[in-house]
């Protein structure tokens, strides 16, 4: 009692007397003291290190101490119990910074090909080729690339391509007088023919249209309003615009005017500016934004 254990040794004789019956009063009795026993969920190194746990906020902390409680007393169900709980949230933890850390590699790698690609398009425009410049260029901002000298760069090779633009038309009419007379004869082939625009590429693929009237409109949008397309096309791209450009029908010439659209129209592999006439010629192809390809041509006039 009081804490303490005893332990009761009888001597030899005693324990004869006992067995007899009688009463020994020379009977010994030997008192030793013994340590105490601490049971395992007792050891008060044990239960600061579960307070210890339980106070932490950092998980990464918390799972080593579980860890040390365990490797002290692997059968302590408290510390298995927070082990298992910790070593969740740790893990949740280190996939979000594991995640966060292939973005932010993938967004450094696309500004150095950003990067990269400004600085062609730099070197193309030197070299006289707006073409690629432009692509260049156009790669840089896709890959998100962020550069205060962009706007400028973007505004010189928009004057330079205007100015390609307007010599290579300057070319061509140098060319008229001869042009006239040739177009007067090669008319009399077509006589019989009439202009039409052939789906290549989209839902409609294969599918002809006759140009009949002096404006015919094409676009995404059947109507709006009192706007209507002569000529409804779509792509699974999704990157033609709802008025997207129009055919005018000028005598026996035809030419295609961009209406401002998103995604631009190309001619034969070149991008038309918007709003200004652009002659079309026999087999012409016609790209509208991205996916969607028409061709121009001439067919038989049926009777």
């Amino acid at each position: 009692m009081f804490g303490r254990r005893y332990r009761l040794q009888l001597s030899a004789g005693a324990a004869l007397l006992a067995a007899g019956g009688g009463v020994c009063p020379g009977l010994a009795f030997q008192a030793t003291e013994q340590p105490p026993v601490v049971r395992p969920a007792e050891d008060p190194e044990i239960s600061r290190m579960l307070v210890q746990a339980l106070k932490t906020e950092d998980p990464d902390q918390r799972l080593e101490i579980y860890r040390k409680i365990l490797d002290k007393e692997p059968g302590n169900t408290e510390a298995r119990a927070g082990y298992k709980e910790t070593k969740a949230l740790t893990d949740q933890k280190h996939a979000a910074a594991e995640e966060d850390r292939k973005k932010s590699d993938q967004k450094r790698q696309d500004q150095s090909k950003g990067r990269t690609a400004f600085a062609g398009a730099g070197a193309a425009f030197s070299a006289g080729d707006l073409i690629e410049a432009r692509r260049k260029l156009s790669l840089a901002r896709s890959l998100g690339y962020s550069d205060p000298r962009m706007n400028e760069f973007e505004r010189v090779l928009a004057q330079a391509e205007s100015r390609a633009n307007f010599y290579r038309y300057l070319r061509f009419g140098g060319l008229g007088a001869v042009l006239a007379a040739a177009a007067a004869w090669i008319g009399t082939l077509f006589r019989k023919r009439e202009p039409c625009l052939e789906v290549l590429t989209g839902g409609s693929r294969g599918r002809r249209y006759r140009i009949e009237k002096d404006v015919t409109t094409i676009g995404a949008l059947a109507q709006k309003g009192d706007e209507k397309n002569d000529i409804v096309l779509s792509d699974s791209e999704k990157t033609v615009s709802r008025f997207h450009c129009e055919i005018h029908r000028k005598g026996s010439k035809l030419y295609i005017v961009d209406c401002n659209s998103a995604n631009g129209t190309r001619v034969d592999g070149r991008a038309i500016p918007p709003g200004r006439l652009v002659a079309l010629s026999r087999g012409a192809r016609i790209q509208l934004g991205v996916s969607c390809a028409l061709k121009f041509n001439y067919e038989r006039r049926k009777s």
